[in-house]
């Protein structure tokens, strides 16, 4: 085995480079991004593409009821759906996996006045190679060109929220006369089967709620491929250990009463 990582795809391994880092009383600014690359006859993860940032998931897929994001349900199944298919993972002989994302964070206190913003884009690609006894587990072929299959994402979400302080000493409150988001990403593999996802959702909020719009939009085109290695079952551990027991249910056998 060998390979050569320059961070991995995990958030906490990239390699992270800021950029600008200032905060004051009145203004902070945050600006960086994280980058990494990984080659060799093993990957991390068996080269499966990482999960988007959690931001970004959970606008997605959150509720269009009531105010912000109630719920990432969809994200915790897709997480786990993900995490099962690691017990089945492919017969992965190495590749190329790289990405990178950037972002950048802006805060202002005028006192009466406020404003948040921020933006964060990215892309992850992974060219593996797969074994010859590779298939997709929900369709029968054998994916990729002589054993290659490629797969990527790319994803970005912006906001924006500005709005006025109001202090009449026995009311206290925040109006938000802008609150907008907008975020997407773009997922595909290919080929031998081609694929290509996407979602999107816009959400703008103006004068405290009075103008309110919320939509989400969501394609696939092609069928996605879920790589196993052979039989579904074929390390499936139905016990993890075995022992001798005693007649007397509460005796049990081991090596001195056996």
């Amino acid at each position: 085995k060998w390979h050569l990582y320059l961070g991995e795809p995990e958030e906490s391994k990239r390699c992270r480079f800021t950029l600008i880092d200032f905060k004051s009383k009145i203004v902070s600014v945050n600006i960086g991004a994280n980058a990494y690359l990984c080659v060799g006859n093993e990957l991390p993860g068996d080269g499966a593409l990482p999960a988007i940032p959690t931001e970004i998931s959970r606008f997605l897929d959150g509720s269009t009821q009531g105010d912000g994001v109630q719920s990432d349900d969809i994200s915790k199944a897709e997480n786990a759906r993900a995490a099962a298919l690691k017990e089945f993972q492919s017969d992965v002989r190495g590749g190329v996996m790289l990405g990178a994302s950037a972002w950048g964070y802006g805060d202002v206190d005028l006192g009466l006045f406020y404003g948040k913003m921020g933006a964060l884009a990215g892309f992850d690609v992974s060219l593996r190679h797969l074994g010859g006894t590779n298939e997709c587990m929900n369709m029968p072929r054998v994916p990729g060109y002589n054993g290659w299959y490629a797969e990527g994402q790319l994803y970005a979400y912006l906001y924006a929220k500005f709005g006025i302080r109001i202090n009449l000493g026995f009311w206290k409150d925040e109006i938000d006369l802008v609150d907008a988001e907008i975020g997407g990403v773009l997922r595909m593999g290919m080929p031998n089967p081609t694929y290509f996802t996407g979602k999107a959702r816009v959400k703008v909020r103006l004068l405290a709620g009075l103008v309110d719009i919320d939509r989400k939009f969501q394609f696939e085109c092609g069928a996605r491929c879920d790589l196993i290695h052979g039989n579904d079952l074929d390390n499936f551990k139905l016990f993890g250990a075995c022992s001798l027991g005693d007649t007397l249910k509460n005796v049990g056998w081991d090596k001195d009463n056996a």
